[in-house]
């Protein structure tokens, strides 16, 4: 993540409010990101304290018309119908966590496989994670 350093356009006195404005390049990667900042003169010497922007990078929105497919009798599959045919592609072991995951609301298919196997299968030990995004 990359962001360059946002410098005070007008002095600040002693008091006084500025507003800082910051821009981001999101990393490629999805994931969860932290930011610090500190506020220092123009002699470097720092002051005040730290601040911090938490970013969370995620997959891209996919339109529900690139969701949905068309199945053998013509008709179109919804989000919920692919993820169960998701599920039962998956190795067994697996397809009852995954199903109670996606009744708790959590409906990305490939997020909960990958957090179910780091997991061991513990569906409590993926629901915290889940939870903490």
């Amino acid at each position: 993540m990359g962001s360059a350093p946002a410098i005070a356009e007008v002095e600040v006195q002693p008091g006084q409010d500025y507003v800082w404005e910051v821009s981001f390049k999101a990393p490629a990667k999805t994931g969860k990101y932290t930011a610090f900042f500190r506020q220092q003169t123009s002699n470097n010497i720092r002051f005040g304290h730290k601040v911090w922007c938490d970013i969370q990078v995620e997959e891209p929105e996919v339109a529900v018309s690139q969701i949905l497919s068309t199945s053998s009798s013509g008709l179109k599959k919804t989000p919920k119908e692919l993820y169960f045919e998701m599920v039962a592609g998956a190795e067994a072991v697996y397809q009852p966590n995954m199903t109670q995951l996606y009744e708790c609301g959590y409906t990305n298919f490939h997020d909960n496989l990958a957090i179910l196997k780091r997991h061991q299968n513990n569906v409590e030990l993926t629901l915290n994670e889940l939870l903490d995004l």
